[in-house]
């Protein structure tokens, strides 16, 4: 285990094991809470995948980005959709777009939005006048973000898939909708 304590509060990668010496979990931690992915294992020759957890610090809380859970034998349980960001490239030129494309993979609910941009470091929205929401027809979009100063940057935000009347791209909460949040570096030069 390479997990430490920092004030408290357990920081670093670490395992656990199974009563048989297997890898019975794996997660990375920091400042207490659980970030980027946490694996849960069976205990049973060979190890299988039981949950998959993919975490994010949202606004100081744990946030469940994705989640898959499959039985003893592999077989598919549960799962929430999963956002894919792509570009076609990571440096753009000073004046040009960045041009991403978002897409959910195994959506939940018929509908989606995106919010992008005024987010920061933690996706608490600091600057409204640079936010930008739209609706996400087929649960995909192409989005095309202006630049305007050089240097590395990065762009924050979310996509919501979510059901009709229930909950609108800013709203969305457990059981309305499932917000996918996501981090784009880039450079412009």
């Amino acid at each position: 285990m390479r997990e430490e304590a920092h004030r408290g509060k357990l920081n670093g990668f670490s395992c656990g094991f199974t009563p048989h010496g297997r890898v019975g979990f794996t997660r990375y931690m920091v400042d207490g809470l659980r970030v980027g992915p946490y694996r849960l294992y069976y205990d049973g020759p060979p190890p299988r995948l039981h949950v998959a957890i993919d975490f994010l610090v949202v606004a100081g809380k744990e946030h469940q980005n994705y989640y898959e859970a499959r039985d003893s034998l592999g077989r598919l349980l549960a799962r929430t959709g999963r956002l894919r960001v792509q570009a076609d490239r990571d440096t753009v030129a000073l004046g040009d777009s960045l041009v991403l494309r978002l897409r959910v993979e195994h959506p939940q609910h018929p509908l989606a939005g995106v919010s992008v941009g005024g987010y920061d470091a933690a996706f608490v929205l600091r600057d409204s006048a640079a936010e930008r929401r739209a609706p996400a027809p087929q649960h995909a979009l192409t989005l095309r973000w202006p630049t305007a100063t050089r240097g590395a940057q990065v762009l924050r935000g979310f996509m919501t898939d979510f059901d009709e009347g229930k909950t609108k791209v800013r709203k969305a909460t457990p059981g309305q909708g499932n917000r996918m949040y996501f981090a784009y570096p880039y450079f412009v030069r």
